[in-house]
């Protein structure tokens, strides 16, 4: 049995374009197969994967025939950045595409999020964030909503750090929260830029507004402080970096 075949009853996601496409990342070598589940998202589901010399990644595979297109077509429409496709698996693979964009600058300018490895059609490769050996178990550093940080007000702050440093590369997160963002080792790591979105979009304020809602109810319950509006426009008021990668 291949490291593909033994995980073809995992919900909806090895469809055949699927399975061609893991089949061509492991023939380029980014890849030797499949490893464990790790998480099964609202778009897709999240493999660890090894490559031939033992070392860990993240398999981001955007399921075909589940996707909610809809949502996806609706959001891509106001993304300046990319030509709206009709058919379903042209949608997905845009949609993948433009997460691995966002990874992609994000990772470049310094951003606290996976470093992006590889991309094809509807699979992301990425660095897996936990323990990146195949002499342990797979385990992924577990996400904020199951970890609180010990000191959630440096947690906060770097988040933010964050938050602005994405900002000053012309991206909004646009879906962010305490369940797309990982605490590893007391450090924010921010995954699932799917919904990125450039800041002349006319939604980009919207999207920061929400961000900072829903982030600042988490952190709240942890006892801070904070005045939305007044971050808002501190993050507003961050240098944008036309000259960024």
């Amino acid at each position: 049995m291949s490291r593909i075949d033994k995980f073809k009853v995992s919900g909806n996601v090895f469809d055949q374009n699927t399975e061609k496409n893991l089949w061509e990342l492991m023939t380029h070598h980014k890849i030797d197969g499949l490893e464990s589940p790790i998480k099964i998202g609202k778009e897709a589901n999240v493999f660890s994967a090894l490559d031939k010399k033992g070392k860990r990644f993240a398999a981001k595979i955007y399921r075909i025939s589940s996707c909610d297109f809809f949502k996806m077509r609706k959001y891509l429409e106001v993304d300046p950045r990319f030509k709206l496709k009709k058919s379903r698996k042209a949608i997905v693979e845009i949609w993948a595409r433009r997460e691995f964009s966002n990874l992609t600058k994000a990772y470049d300018n310094g951003v606290s999020v996976p470093k992006p490895i590889a991309l094809f059609k509807n699979v992301i490769i990425m660095e897996f964030i936990g323990n990146k050996s195949n002499k342990e178990i797979p385990e992924a550093s577990p996400l904020l909503k199951d970890a609180k940080p010990k000191n959630p007000e440096k947690f906060f702050n770097e988040l933010i750090k964050n938050i602005k440093m994405l900002y000053g590369v012309n991206i909004i997160h646009g879906d962010l929260s305490e369940f797309n963002i990982i605490n590893h080792k007391e450090k924010p790591i921010i995954i699932d830029l799917s919904h990125g979105m450039p800041i002349n979009s006319n939604v980009s304020e919207e999207m920061l507004k929400r961000d900072i809602i829903n982030i600042s109810r988490y952190f709240k319950k942890q006892g801070l402080k904070i005045n939305e509006d007044k971050l808002i426009q501190e993050i507003k008021k961050t240098k944008r970096c036309k000259n960024k990668k």
